[in-house]
């Protein structure tokens, strides 16, 4: 007897084991792509930021450099003062950290939507968590964001843990706005709060937002006047280059008219951040919080003028919710979703964009039309209490056998 009920325990704890390893063998490769394959990789955007503070230290305005708010400086700051391999791993490393803390956290509130504890459950828990680094790793905005080294991760992360309900409730709010003074898209979060009447978040919030700013403008007075009333960043980055996912970079892609985009975009845009706001609020009021900040995430992956291909990392975080919590037909859903934002379907229509084939541009728009879908109808309502629906498990055994 005791040895058949030890059984299952330890299978559990295999398969827990094994989802570890793949996770650390995946950021092992990550790891080796960029740093064990001979000479120095040149990381795109760390090198631009290290670009941007020897202008700055010259004089120059940041935002001729850069388009952030100047806060942002002070994260970016020790970039300058380590040797660029030093600071190429570093960041790396940090970016890696965030991302295993970001699946840690996913796979926690999956159990916890599941009705499952974590703690008296934790090879599932480790076993979701492996598996969770593992697909955000190997999916394209994964990679984008290693490879090139942006801050984009640290700002999707601090809005993610902040508005999902991961954060203490007595600081929510607290990490939206700082994420907001660092990148300006997660002020679509403010609304939000105040569609859903949380009061409290984004009072936090907007004082979050305007302390750091104060400091940007306390330390960086003339940048920081000058981003706050200058708004063409976007135009200065090409809105129509093939990699901007937003609409506003579909748009320019398939329209010759600029007065004709703005048109349309200004009214796609506000069509899919009601609709986002209304789904989000629907989402809040059944206490799904996770999928709230999914939807508010997506949307404002689709309705700023820019979206790089790791700004999608909410569509994955959105695949893995699913994955982890869906019923079986939401399974599927998000295995093609996955695969959709894959590094394959990004090599193969890649090619097409570069022989400009018509074919392969309209299934590119596949990657900017998943988010606004996501945005204006919202995520599936979670399964009822004691449902017996299969999800995604540490393997697909049932539930009961990792016990």
């Amino acid at each position: 007897m005791n040895a058949d009920r030890a059984r299952p325990a330890q299978i559990a704890w295999l398969i827990a084991g094994g989802s570890a390893l793949l996770a650390i063998a995946s950021a092992v490769a990550v790891w080796a792509l960029a740093f064990w394959t001979g000479g120095i990789y040149h990381f795109y955007d760390l090198n631009s930021y290290r670009d941007t503070l020897d202008g700055v230290v010259a004089g120059d305005l940041m935002y001729t450099w850069l388009g952030y708010p100047p806060v942002s400086l002070i994260v970016l700051s020790p970039l300058r003062g380590l040797p660029e391999l030093a600071g190429d791993r570093l960041w790396t490393g940090a970016s890696l950290l965030v991302i295993a803390g970001i699946a840690a956290i996913v796979a926690r509130l999956s159990m916890e939507a599941r009705r499952d504890a974590a703690a008296a459950d934790r090879p599932r828990w480790i076993a979701l968590a492996g598996l969770a680094t593992t697909m955000l790793l190997f999916s394209q905005p994964g990679l984008t964001q290693l490879v090139n080294g942006q801050l984009t991760l640290f700002v999707i992360a601090l809005a993610f843990v902040d508005a999902s309900g991961a954060f203490p409730r007595r600081w929510q709010g607290s990490l939206v706005g700082l994420a907001a003074a660092l990148k300006l898209t997660p002020l679509i979060f403010l609304p939000y709060y105040a569609i859903t009447k949380q009061w409290r978040q984004l009072v936090v919030a907007s004082a979050s937002f305007g302390v750091f700013t104060a400091i940007g403008f306390d330390l960086f007075p003339a940048d920081s006047l000058y981003f706050w009333t200058h708004a063409n960043s976007s135009a200065r980055l090409g809105p129509e280059n093939p990699e901007n996912l937003s609409i506003y970079g579909a748009l320019n892609r398939w329209l010759t008219d600029p007065t004709a985009v703005q048109m349309v975009w200004l009214l796609l845009a506000g069509t899919v951040a009601v609709l986002a706001y209304w789904q989000a609020r629907a989402h809040f009021r059944r206490g799904e919080l996770v999928e709230a900040a999914l939807v508010v995430g997506c949307a404002s992956t689709s309705v700023g003028p820019i979206a790089w291909p790791h700004y999608l990392i909410w569509v994955v975080l959105v695949t893995i919710w699913l994955l982890f919590t869906g019923e079986r037909r939401w399974i599927w859903t998000a295995a093609g979703l996955y695969l959709l934002y894959s590094p394959a379907f990004a090599a193969v229509v890649g090619v097409g964009i570069a022989a400009d084939s018509l074919v392969a541009k309209a299934a590119w728009e596949l990657l900017v039309l998943a988010p606004i879908a996501i945005a204006a109808l919202g995520l599936p309502r979670r399964p009822p209490r004691g449902s017996s629906q299969p999800t995604i498990t540490a393997a697909t055994i049932p539930v009961e056998t990792l016990r």
